[in-house]
């Protein structure tokens, strides 16, 4: 995991498809890092040799710093693609004020470098067809549209899109679209008692009503 990600961190510095240079450049960055570190440690070793306090104290400040450090640089990186959370981010924004997405600043920084856990009906997209649907009944009660590539059911608490082997990036944008707005209609559903009509009803009709909904 660390790897993709670090190749991702790479790809996105090489503003000018200088992928190679720029890797070349962080390898010997941390190269020198590893030497100071290193020297640094030959250092401050015969000194907190024997104290038990100042060794552990000394371990948890640097742990700390470097938590820091690496959050700090993890969260001032402005990545210019979409991946499922900055796309969510992008969508609930769009959708609450009505067409404004913000800028790649305000949706970077909306981006959690942590985990959610508990979040109610979570979105799933590219999972198998086989885990969203497992009878024909299920197929009866799932959103979808004969001209679309995509597929979404609630399943077990969650919303779950499952996409045509040749669906583009057109298709996952709107299937992630028409998946939030269903989140958020879900979400409202105990309070506000919306029905949850599906059937006989394609989905551009269904999100358009919806939508509205949503923003009100």
């Amino acid at each position: 995991a660390g790897g993709a990600t670090r190749a991702a961190l790479t790809q996105h510095q090489a503003r000018r498809g200088n992928m190679a240079d720029v890797s070349a450049k962080d390898g010997s960055q941390e190269t020198l890092v590893n030497l100071l570190a290193l020297i640094l440690g030959l250092i401050i070793t015969p000194i907190v040799a024997g104290h038990f306090a100042l060794t552990w104290t000394l371990f948890f400040l640097f742990t700390g710093l470097h938590l820091y450090a690496n959050y700090q640089a993890v969260t001032s990186v402005v990545m210019d693609s979409l991946n499922q959370a900055r796309l969510q981010i992008l969508l609930n924004q769009y959708i609450k004020t009505a067409g404004n997405i913000g800028t790649l600043e305000q949706v970077n920084r909306k981006e959690s470098v942590f985990l959610k856990p508990g979040e109610s009906y979570p979105i799933s997209i590219g999972i198998p067809f086989g885990s969203a649907v497992t009878s024909v009944e299920e197929v009866e009660d799932t959103i979808w549209d004969q001209n679309a590539k995509y597929l979404i059911a609630v399943q077990d608490g969650s919303i779950r899109v499952v996409l045509h082997f040749e669906a583009t990036s057109q298709d996952i944008i709107i299937s992630c679209y028409e998946a939030t707005i269903l989140r958020g209609l879900l979400l409202l559903q105990p309070k506000e008692k919306i029905p949850i009509q599906t059937k006989d009803l394609k989905a551009g009709e269904l999100f358009d009503q919806i939508g509205k909904e949503c923003r009100e």
